[in-house]
Formats: structure tokens, sequence, C-alpha cells
């Protein structure tokens, strides 16, 4: 074993660890590729294609080739079952005002203050 580890290494201790960090790195890069691919995909099963059309209601997107109804409302049934408490795209959490309670921001106040974010927030 130790032989054919000097072989490979060619008896240069330098090449050990470059040869390991070479490895490393392409394992580490491969796996980032994969990940990113894994997560930009379109949803539906076998499909390779990356998802650019978001699924209404769930943080799931599908490819132009399966941006139809049938697909839509298949993915939106699937994520609903596997995640039934999970928010969607542009979908945010708020308690609604009781009888007595005024809402804490105004609706109008609210779309004012999304919209005006000001020169420090533009690139």
């Amino acid at each position: 074993m130790i032989g054919w580890l000097e072989h490979w290494w060619a008896g240069d201790p330098g090449t050990a660890f470059s040869d390991f960090a070479g490895l490393a790195g392409l394992l580490l890069t491969t796996l980032a590729l994969l990940w990113a691919w894994w997560h930009t995909r379109c949803r539906v099963i076998w499909c390779y294609r990356p998802g650019r059309h978001p699924v209404r209601g769930t943080t799931w997107k599908v490819c132009p080739n399966h941006h139809t109804l049938n697909h839509h409302t298949a993915l939106h049934r699937k994520h609903d079952a596997k995640h039934p408490d999970r928010l969607g795209h542009g979908e945010s959490w708020t308690t609604a005002p009781g009888p007595d309670e005024a809402p804490s921001v105004s609706p109008a106040a609210a779309v004012v203050a999304i919209a005006d974010r000001g020169p420090a927030t533009q690139p």
C-alpha cells in the first residue's frame, strides 16, 4: 500500500497534499453544482430542465415545458400534502386583527413603504 501511494505521489512529499487538494476541490465543486441544479430544477418527476415558472402557493418552480394547468394543479396538491404549513412564493404570515384591534400598519401605508424604498436600496 505504501509503495503504491509513493508511486502515485511520485515520491515527492509536496505532491501528496496538492493531489488531495485538487481532488477535494473537484469533488466540492461537483457537489456544489449538483446542489444548485437540484434546488433550481423543474419539480416534475424525471425532468432535468431548470424551473423558471413558480407554482402559486408553493415554493416550487416548473420549466416552460411543464408550465401547464394540469402540472401546476398536480404539483400544488403534492406540495400541500407534503408541506401543509409552508407558505409559498410571495406569501407572508400575519395575524388577523381582532374585532376591537386596528392593524398596526394600514395596508395603504405598507404599499407605499414597500414601493418607496429610497435610493439607499437601489442598485
